[in-house]
């Protein structure tokens, strides 16, 4: 096989049921004043499947991708958040995945907002997409794929990277239009394929997690506790010789640190920066 990159991904175990997390972060104004973020995630399948992916993009342009889409719609309405961050089809790695994850959402309506997206998606599973919505659908992912500026990083960025690392066609999914004609085709011969996609990637899929972000005012006291902790932990295993290379390197970085930035270093930067912007 072709030879592990540093980059390279192991594939993540199957997970036998959802999981949750909760996670405190301190709020510098108060709890009362701060944000809580919330989301849901799905592992659904490889980016090696230029196949699945761009199926999975027709998918979200159903689900999230305009304002009348079913889940969006259900989520704008019932304001359990100001507005969705992130929504659709993602790429991690080699892996690709669904997310939904809302901010500001209202305290104490996190398990609402599960409800919603899951008693939503079922309710669309179990019904159908109008031919008008899909041919929409695959109009839009056309038109993003054809986009010149989008054929452009999909050649040199990340998109497309994962393939390269593992052996497979990194220029698959630039064969646009043979990849939604294969759906399109599937389409004509079964109406139905988005919505078992629905059950089996999502509603069937046990690899979920759902994330919650609340903010807390002791927060900051009780995590630079368990910092400290995990240090005295640490150094209690360390000799002398150790414990004094440390220190060196640490003395090293503060010198280093209060060094001024050379010129040539900021112009370096600076030209880096305006390169990424353009």
């Amino acid at each position: 096989g072709p030879a592990k990159s540093v980059l390279y991904q192991e594939q993540q175990p199957q997970f036998s049921e959802p999981r949750q997390i909760l996670e405190r972060y301190p709020a510098a104004g108060g709890a009362a004043s701060a944000t809580t973020f919330g989301g849901m995630a799905w592992r659904v399948g490889s980016m090696l499947d230029a196949r699945e992916t761009v199926l999975l993009e027709l998918l979200q342009r159903l689900l999230v991708g305009h304002a009348g889409a079913p889940l969006m719609k259900h989520l704008t309405e019932a304001k359990v958040g100001s507005k969705l961050l992130l929504q659709g089809f993602q790429a991690i790695g080699r892996e690709s995945c669904f997310t939904l994850a809302m901010d500001s959402i209202v305290q104490g309506r996190f398990p609402e907002f599960e409800h919603l997206v899951l008693s939503c998606l079922k309710e669309v599973a179990e019904g159908r997409f109008d031919d008008g919505s899909v041919d929409g659908a695959f109009h839009c992912v056309a038109s993003a794929r054809h986009d010149m500026r989008d054929i452009f990083w999909s050649l040199i960025g990340f998109e497309n990277l994962p393939a390269a690392l593992y052996g497979d066609d990194p220029f698959a999914r630039l064969r646009v239009n043979d990849l939604l004609a294969f759906w399109r085709e599937r389409y004509a011969k079964n109406n139905r394929i988005f919505n078992e996609m629905i059950t089996e990637k999502l509603l069937g899929n046990p690899h979920r997690v759902s994330v919650l972000m609340e903010p807390n005012s002791a927060a900051k006291e009780w995590r630079e506790e368990e910092q400290r902790t995990r240090l005295e932990a640490a150094k209690s295993t360390l000799d002398n010789e150790a414990r004094r290379t440390l220190l060196e390197q640490q003395a090293a970085r503060e010198n280093l640190e209060r060094l001024p930035d050379r010129p040539e270093d900021l112009a370096g930067h600076l030209f880096r920066a305006g390169r990424a912007d353009q």
